[in-house]
């Protein structure tokens, strides 16, 4: 991960940037097609993704991320 937004799903089940998401339920999440892992990630928003994250050399953890709304910032324009 890159970034985490504040507020996000992600930021309230403790993920930070530099995390690296390992696992997606039990599929390997480098196994999965990046337009499959948006379908996954997007879902049901009743629902919850069960993830195992990998963070720095050694340190790994499961979370569940409940599905909600993301806010995202864009830069703004260019004044010309």
């Amino acid at each position: 991960m890159t970034e985490v937004s504040e507020g996000s799903p992600a930021d309230k089940a403790g993920l930070r940037a530099g995390d690296r998401i390992a696992r997606i339920g039990s599929l390997p999440a480098a196994d999965i097609p990046e337009a499959d892992l948006k379908k996954i990630l997007a879902g049901s928003l009743t629902e919850e993704n069960s993830v195992t994250v990998r963070r720095g050399a050694r340190s790994q953890f499961e979370r569940s991320i409940p599905r909600g709304p993301v806010r995202v910032l864009l830069p703004p324009p260019y004044a010309r």
